[in-house]
C-alpha cells in the first residue's frame, strides 16, 4: 500500500448473519498477511448519546416500526456514526486497513426497506446525503456483504440469547421477519451496484444443501475474494512497519 492510503472495510448483512464474527476472523487474518489492522463496531449503544436513544428505539419505546418516523431512525444510526467520526479517522490515517461492523450500508438498507419500492432510491438518496455531506463521514472502500436467508438468521439470532442493550432475545428490527427480508432485498440491490458505495462482495452464508455454512469457510471465502482487490489496491502493509 502506498504510504498514507487505507482501505476502509464494512462488512453488513441482517441481524444474525455473522457480521461480528466475520470482522474478527477478518481482522486476525489480515494481520497474520503483515497488515497493521483496526476494527469497529456500529451501533455504539453504551458510548455514545445516539447509542443510547438506538437502544430506546430497538426496545421500542419509541413506538413500532409503523410509527417511528424512517428519517427520525436514520438520523439516529448516522449520528451514532457521526459521534465517533473523530476516532474512526484516527484509525484510518493510522492502520493499512478499517474494518467496522455495520456501517452506512445498514442505514440504507434497513431504512429503505420500510418505505415502498417505489420510494426507496429517494429514500437511499437521502440517507447518502446525511451520512456523506451533512455529517460528512467517509465512505468505504469495500463493503462485505454476508449474505443469509432470513429463516437461518432469526434461528442465530435467537441461539445468541439477550441483547446487552435490552432483556429480549429479538430487537424491534428482529422481531419481524417479513421487515427482514425486505433489508436482505435492500442489501442484495445494493450490492448488484443499483446504488451504494465502493466494491461489493457478496458471500452466501448458506451452501446449496441449504445449511447454513461454517464460518471458518466463510472467512476463507472472504479472504479469497478480497486478496485481489488489495492487491489492485496496491496494499504492502505500511503503516506501523519498520
Amino acid at each position: 500500500m502506498s504510504e498514507g492510503i487505507t482501505i476502509f472495510i464494512a462488512v453488513e448483512g441482517i441481524d444474525g448473519s455473522g457480521k461480528t464474527t466475520q470482522t474478527k476472523q477478518l481482522g486476525l487474518h489480515l494481520k497474520e498477511e503483515g497488515y497493521s489492522v483496526a476494527t469497529i463496531k456500529f451501533p455504539c449503544y453504551d458510548e455514545t448519546f445516539f447509542g443510547g436513544a438506538i437502544a430506546d428505539y430497538l426496545n421500542g419505546k419509541f413506538g413500532d416500526l409503523k410509527t417511528v418516523p424512517v428519517q427520525m431512525a436514520a438520523m439516529l444510526f448516522a449520528g451514532d456514526r457521526y459521534e465517533k467520526r473523530s476516532e474512526l479517522l484516527e484509525l484510518l490515517q493510522a492502520n493499512d486497513l478499517v474494518i467496522t461492523d455495520r456501517y452506512t450500508a445498514s442505514n440504507m438498507a434497513y431504512q429503505a426497506a420500510k418505505v415502498l419500492a417505489a420510494h426507496r432510491n429517494e429514500m437511499l438518496e437521502w440517507i447518502c446525503r446525511l451520512e456523506y455531506e451533512v455529517y460528512e463521514l467517509p465512505r468505504p472502500d469495500i463493503n462485505v456483504f454476508l449474505d443469509l436467508p432470513v429463516d437461518y438468521a432469526n434461528r442465530l439470532v435467537r441461539a445468541r440469547g439477550k441483547h446487552s442493550y435490552s432483556d429480549q432475545v429479538e430487537d424491534l428490527h428482529e422481531s419481524d421477519l417479513t421487515y427482514l427480508g425486505d433489508c436482505r432485498s435492500v442489501y442484495q440491490s445494493l450490492a448488484a451496484g443499483s446504488q451504494g458505495d465502493g466494491t461489493w462482495i457478496t458471500v452466501s452464508c448458506a451452501d446449496q444443501m441449504n445449511k447454513i455454512r461454517d464460518p471458518i469457510d466463510i472467512a476463507g471465502e472472504i479472504a479469497h475474494e478480497l486478496n485481489p482487490l488489495l492487491i489492485k489496491t496496491g496494499s504492502s502493509g505500511c503503516h506501523g512497519q519498520d
